[in-house]
């Protein structure tokens, strides 16, 4: 699962990057829709990132109640 998410977010930052130039040189979309772009892109990065972060506390905190150091 983390392949996964930490996929997403390589590939949010690069199409916020790519979209980014391409709006800077060419004029691809209106301003605000590119914005929307841009804060839908922010919004699912910062989603995976914390899916990641709660996924590995989860999985640290079973591994040590599978090995008694937690009750």
């Amino acid at each position: 699962m983390h392949k996964y998410l930490l996929g997403t977010l390589i590939g949010s930052v690069l199409l916020a990057a790519a979209l980014t130039i391409a709006q800077m040189w060419f004029d691809l979309i209106d301003w605000d829709n590119f914005l929307k772009a841009l804060g839908t892109l922010a919004i699912v990065f910062v989603l995976s990132g914390f899916l990641m972060v709660v996924g590995h506390d989860f999985g640290s905190k079973k591994d040590l109640k599978d090995k008694n150091y937690l009750d």
